[in-house]
């Protein structure tokens, strides 16, 4: 037993130094990403960035704890990525369009701007010529040669194409309040190696900065670029899931708490000492539930129930020879049990209900002056003493 506990706990300090290790070496692990703004790869946007700085204008980004823009940025550029826009997220953009900023979407971004837009997608082809629909570059020199996949504008009126090949338009501006939004097309990406292999492309970035002041300020949208940062510990921590989840201590405890129901499972343990069964024990007796509710009507003081059961006992047992009912009335009673049986004496039951009489101390059987008193009495429920005196009296006569 004791070299099976060594093996499972060997074999548990093994799995967490693995992990550390793990954890360890993707901490080191830096990869690039398509349209990274500070990436020199082929696919990045270093290039870009600090062209726009050499011409004097601010360069930043959105950050990735949330979507949130201001006046004081002037050009914002949206690449396609890996967080979608929500609604709030897409009316906080319109807004700051429409209050004078301008908007660079880049490659079909988001399908929710694409919706609200208006627009869509048709089939493109590689080595179109494109032509400028609008005279927005009347210094270019360079011919624009290759097309990706175009826009279709059929449902979008007030967008302008710019650049357009035969298929449909691969650069199209729409004015938006104070605001301009460009659609570019995912040919026209401007990274590294297209602005340093096309040099059509780089003519468009001054059309782009028309409507930006100088030295102003050009952001980056790396919030849906490379979704939201949940695990990053900036931010406050507003909550225990907060806790857990972005900081070293809170994903300790989650690896302790996981380690030990791993050691409490392996080793067979319970969580928790074993449950008694519980036996049959000795069945009650009629006569203990008849003692029980005597006492606890004894102990509530319920006097006319025992009375009425007397009475009815009483008068069951003098009347079932004769026939009569013991429910009758106590007088009618007594008037057909003097009827039908003459033994029990002259007297009627209406003068013996109204006379005063005592009951004699012993005796086996009950006058008829008897059994009007015992009646009599039951009926005005007597006290406690004197109805324990009068159920022995009946038990007596009647045994």
């Amino acid at each position: 037993m004791a070299s099976k506990l060594n093996w499972q706990m060997f074999l548990l300090v093994g799995l967490f130094l693995l992990l550390l290790v793990a954890a360890l070496l993707r901490g080191n692990i830096t990869t690039g990403q398509r349209f990274d703004p500070d990436s020199p790869e082929p696919s990045g946007l270093l290039l870009l960035q600090e062209w726009l700085r050499e011409m004097g204008y601010t360069v930043t980004t959105t950050g990735q704890r949330r979507f949130a823009l201001s006046l004081h940025q002037h050009l914002l550029i949206i690449y396609p990525g890996e967080e979608r826009f929500t609604q709030s997220e897409a009316d906080s953009f319109f807004e700051w369009v429409e209050a004078g900023g301008t908007a660079v979407i880049i490659g079909h971004a988001d399908s929710k701007l694409r919706r609200l837009l208006n627009y869509d997608t048709v089939p493109g082809y590689i080595g179109e010529a494109l032509t400028q629909r609008q005279p927005l570059l009347p210094e270019a020199t360079e011919p624009f040669d290759r097309s990706g996949r175009p826009f279709d504008l059929t449902e979008a009126p007030r967008t302008v194409a710019v650049l357009a090949s035969e298929k449909g338009s691969e650069l199209s501006v729409l004015s938006r309040g104070a605001g301009w939004v460009w659609l570019v097309s995912e040919q026209l990406t401007f990274t590294n190696s297209e602005l340093s292999d096309d040099r059509a492309q780089a003519q468009l970035i001054p059309v782009f900065l028309r409507t930006v002041p100088t030295r102003g300020t050009v952001v980056f949208d790396t919030y849906h670029l490379f979704g939201p940062d949940l695990l990053s510990g900036a931010g406050p921590i507003e909550s225990l899931k907060d806790w857990l989840y972005r900081t070293p201590s809170g994903w300790a405890a989650i690896f302790l708490l996981l380690l030990g129901g791993g050691w409490l499972l392996l080793s067979g343990r319970r969580l928790g000492p074993p449950l008694e069964l519980k036996t049959q024990g000795r069945r009650r007796e009629a006569a203990e539930f008849v003692v029980a509710m005597a006492g606890l009507q004894r102990r509530a003081r319920i006097r006319d129930n025992l009375a009425h059961h007397q009475r009815y006992r009483l008068k069951q047992s003098l009347g079932k020879p004769w026939r009569i009912r013991p429910s009758l009335p106590d007088a009618e009673f007594l008037r057909q049990l003097q009827a039908l049986n003459p033994a029990l004496g002259a007297t009627t039951a209406q003068d013996s209900l109204t006379q005063n009489h005592s009951l004699p101390e012993s005796g086996p059987g009950l006058s008829f002056e008897e059994i009007a008193q015992i009646l009599d009495e039951l009926a005005t429920i007597p006290d406690e003493e004197r109805l324990v005196d009068l159920a022995q009296r009946i038990d007596r006569s009647l045994a």
